[in-house]
């Protein structure tokens, strides 16, 4: 009896440490890992105002800047050179609808009678855009001419009606109408040179824009 009593009074402490050292080794982790933090909610976007983890709208790239159209022309009008006459023209286009033309001509190959003069044209266009596309309107042009010494001075006044196409820098215009042309040589003794009436007035004439 004596003997089962000493071995009790030895067991007993020994398994109440045991268990404790269990305890200590089960609950020891959960004491070196820190504590978890509880989820944050995300605040509210302001009204009106994305998310900033919403997707962001798409937005198209901007277009390419046109090339502004031309707006000018330099013209020579091959067909008055078969009258001894050299035409240029420079043409320059307000807006899309109108357009003025002015320029020198210059009487050649003519050793008797010399002329010169100024021309203008208001164009109305009808079609496309100043200075290209169907257009219409009146011309006039002032000459003053000599000839054998005498002196002299003239107008034309008429209308002419074409179209002109422009590719890249490069033009090309054609027209038909009629003029009125009076221009007289006089000197002392009377008319010298002259010439006057209802005339044909054709157009084609090359050149170039910017």
């Amino acid at each position: 009896m004596k003997f089962v009593q000493l071995v009790l009074v030895f067991l007993i402490p020994l398994s109440v440490a045991t268990s404790a050292r269990a305890q200590f080794t089960e609950q020891a982790p959960a004491q070196d890992q820190a504590p978890a933090q509880p989820s944050r909610p995300v605040p509210p976007a302001p009204a009106g105002q994305a998310p900033e983890y919403a997707a962001q709208p798409f937005t198209p790239p901007l277009p390419m800047p046109e090339e502004p159209p031309l707006r000018n022309l330099i013209t020579i009008n091959p067909l008055s050179l078969i009258f001894g006459v050299l035409s240029l023209e420079y043409e320059h286009a307000f807006g899309d609808r109108v357009s003025l033309a002015v320029g020198p001509d210059l009487l050649l190959f003519n050793s008797d009678v010399r002329a010169y003069g100024v021309s203008a044209a208001l164009r109305l266009f009808v079609t496309g855009a100043a200075p290209a596309g169907f257009w219409m309107g009146p011309n006039t042009s002032v000459v003053a001419a000599s000839a054998e010494g005498a002196t002299g001075f003239g107008y034309e006044i008429g209308a002419q009606l074409g179209y002109t196409w422009i590719w890249g820098v490069f033009a090309l215009s054609i027209g038909g109408g009629v003029r009125y042309q009076d221009i007289t040589v006089r000197d002392g003794g009377g008319v010298v040179a002259g010439a006057s009436g209802v005339l044909p007035s054709l157009r084609f004439s090359l050149g170039f824009g910017f």
